[in-house]
């Protein structure tokens, strides 16, 4: 059976010349101004999203990226939707530790030191037996607790029912999150937007953290209040915040964030998605579909991942 895909972002030229290096059985790229229906799109969400229709419907939706907020929040659900997996755990876990790294090993007060040609030893601080709290125990924060063991850290999870992956020391469930936050050195979100996660922490979660606490955001703006964490991080001078992701993007020049001087803000770089992984999960996953096998990364749209 023949197929036909649609490629809905904004470096068609790239994800077209790495596909054609798959040699994908019965599968033709449409041209950039085709107005033929495709049964597969390769869309970043947003994109897809503003042009799907119930008479322009795909079989298959094929997310560039790990999130698929704008999709989930469509009303037209009438295809599989797959998300990109299996990716983003070395860059992020390289975003993250380099970060922390950073923090433990005392970069900053260094470089202050060298301004002021001062040669002074300042008090060494490892990762090693810090406990690693991760929210969110997919692949990506299964990645990062890896990475903790690595640098021999505890690692503890956060998940919606306590399932307890073999990656992490500890395992516990999102009701409990309160008591895991207040045993945490280090923090890292890496949950998605859905309604249960929006606000999570928020003035009362906040306050359970450690007053030298790093708090590392990779997941989505829609987990922190960002108001609240403002203040908790001038109430705790020795708190790091390191925040990719924000309630909206880019962050406003307005946000009391960009002037407060415990927190590192990046404009939500900490995962690219390089065209020629997403197409070798892409490949992958077209072999399954057209020999009618359940897809990688299949999303649930209730769910909302």
């Amino acid at each position: 059976m023949e197929h036909t895909l649609r490629l809905i972002t904004r470096n068609n030229a790239a994800y077209r010349e790495v596909l054609r290096e798959h040699d994908l059985p019965n599968l033709t790229i449409l041209d950039e101004d085709s107005t033929d229906k495709a049964s597969i799109w390769l869309a970043e969400p947003a994109r897809a999203a503003e042009i799907l229709a119930d008479d322009d419907t795909p079989q298959w939706i094929q997310s560039v990226f790990a999130g698929v907020e704008p999709l989930i929040a469509h009303d037209n659900h009438d295809y599989q939707l797959t998300s990109l997996k299996e990716v983003f755990g070395p860059m992020i876990s390289e975003y993250a530790f380099s970060h922390l790294l950073a923090i433990y090993q005392q970069h900053r007060g260094y470089r202050g030191q060298q301004a002021e040609k001062q040669w002074q030893r300042l008090p060494y601080c490892s990762l090693a037996g810090k406990r690693l709290l991760v929210l969110g125990t997919g692949n990506i924060g299964c990645y990062l607790a890896k990475t903790g063991h690595f640098f021999h850290m505890q690692t503890a999870g956060v998940n919606r029912s306590g399932e307890h992956p073999t990656e992490f020391d500890e395992v516990y469930a999102l009701d409990a999150l309160g008591e895991a936050l207040a045993q945490a050195d280090v923090v890292i979100c890496a949950l998605p937007a859905t309604p249960g996660t929006d606000g999570l922490l928020n003035g009362d979660m906040l306050a359970r953290l450690k007053p030298d606490a790093v708090l590392i955001n990779i997941g989505r703006g829609n987990i922190i209040d960002e108001e609240v964490l403002h203040q908790w991080l001038l109430a705790h001078p020795d708190a790091q915040a390191i925040l990719d992701v924000f309630q909206t993007e880019p962050l406003p020049d307005t946000s009391p964030l960009w002037g407060c001087a415990n927190v590192t803000i990046t404009p939500h770089m900490a995962g690219e998605s390089m065209p020629d992984k997403v197409a070798e999960q892409f490949a992958a996953n077209y072999r399954r579909f057209i020999a009618g096998e359940p897809l990688h990364g299949l999303v649930d749209f209730a769910a909302g991942y």
